[in-house]
């Protein structure tokens, strides 16, 4: 029998986090949460994110696996059946709470950034991405990079638990189109034998960003 409660979640490109129960239609791409169904309640977001961090083998056995016809697997409230490595692939992160594990699968980061606030002390110029329900990440134009599909990426700093064993260079967040528009992301190709390039416009100058390493 598990040695925790065990409870499932999906977060989407739009920072929309959804408490899941169809594990099998989530897993198998067959059954995507959507809708108006996803948490709203601010508080219980800021506590789930606090507590967020990698997932690990050691997780999954402390939460019981079993062997099924000489081989080990999770056997996840629904029914289905996942070997440890495969369910990591799946729910890359947990959010720990007491007995209770909270895995999430992610569609693109463990964070989304769903707004931007601008911050002006004297003539300096800052601002702070926001996420959760009034969690910060503090904005540094420099540190954005983009995929080829021009999706912007910043990196989280400040959830302790999520950098655990790793560096701050591979924890990031996928910052929301509606943010983008508004630090002014475009794509520019100033001259004919050029691919272009992404750029936002920020601060009275333009940063160009550069393209996530393959």
């Amino acid at each position: 029998m598990p040695l925790a409660r065990r409870y499932f979640y999906y977060l989407n490109e739009r920072g929309h986090l959804f408490h899941v129960f169809d594990i099998k239609g989530l897993v198998e791409h067959t059954r995507m949460p959507s809708g108006p169904t996803y948490l709203r309640d601010r508080s219980f977001l800021d506590f789930f994110y606090r507590r967020l961090q990698h997932n690990s083998l050691e997780e999954c056995v402390a939460d019981g696996v079993m062997c099924k016809n000489g081989t080990d697997v999770m056997c996840l409230d629904d029914g289905t059946c996942l070997a440890p490595q495969e369910f990591l692939r799946h729910f890359p992160y947990v959010s720990l709470c007491g007995v209770e594990r909270n895995f999430v699968k992610v569609q693109d980061s463990p964070v989304v950034f769903t707004d931007y606030e601008f911050i002006r002390k004297e003539e300096q110029l800052s601002g702070v991405l926001l996420f959760a329900g009034s969690l910060q990440e503090p904005f540094q134009p420099a540190a954005l990079t983009v995929t080829r599909e021009g999706k912007l990426f910043h990196p989280i700093t400040t959830l302790k638990r999520l950098q655990r064993g790793t560096s701050i260079a591979e924890n990031k967040g996928l910052v929301g189109a509606q943010v983008s528009l508004k630090l002014g992301f475009d794509f520019v190709c100033e001259e004919l034998d050029n691919d272009g390039q992404y750029v936002i416009s920020w601060g009275g100058k333009r940063h160009f960003i550069p393209y996530v390493a393959q």
